[in-house]
């Protein structure tokens, strides 16, 4: 799958894996990530998470398919959108 940046400048330092994920994904970043939020590719939101204090989010409850993640830091600024498959 292909990364989608919105922010170069923290490209190299977030890092998200599996990709394809089957229930958990796991994000390493060197910025402060504290929310994530994940739509369908309908542009619909399935489900927030906060990140605070962990850096997993269970998509266990998502059905298959492409979702997007934007995920912010705690200025609620965009720090990189994600394209997803979850199997």
């Amino acid at each position: 799958c292909n990364i989608v940046s919105l922010n170069e400048n923290y490209e190299s330092s977030f890092i998200l894996y599996p990709n394809p994920a089957f229930s958990y994904i796991t994000v390493e970043s060197k910025k402060l990530i504290e929310k994530a939020l994940i739509y369908n590719l309908n542009g619909h939101l399935v489900l927030q998470e906060s990140l605070i204090n962990k850096n997993k989010i269970d998509i266990g409850n998502l059905t298959k398919g492409f979702y997007l993640i934007s995920f912010f830091d705690r200025d609620i600024k965009l720090v990189k959108t994600v394209k997803v498959l979850k199997q």
